[in-house]
């Protein structure tokens, strides 16, 4: 485990006793999916690698309505200023 401002770095070794074992994509998949569900802290989808191959990224999505609220509300607080 290593330590940055604002972060916390985890790495583990998975290991598999069977002989069906998933590929690397597999893998990358079902950590993003458990990624999502994770409460108290939040896990960067785009900071999972499974052999030195980061995963697609993007752990969730959101719609555009809620795309378009966002970018509201940024623009709303960025003319106060």
């Amino acid at each position: 485990m290593k330590f940055s401002n604002g972060s916390i770095y985890n790495t583990c070794d998975l290991r598999f006793t069977g002989t069906s074992v998933p590929d690397n994509t597999a893998i990358a998949d079902v950590l993003l999916k458990a990624a999502s569900s994770v409460t108290g802290f939040d896990i960067e989808g785009s900071s999972i690698t499974v052999e030195g191959i980061a995963s697609s990224g993007v752990s969730q999505q959101i719609s555009l309505v809620t795309a378009s609220c966002l970018v509201l509300v940024s623009w709303l607080l960025s003319s106060q200023h």
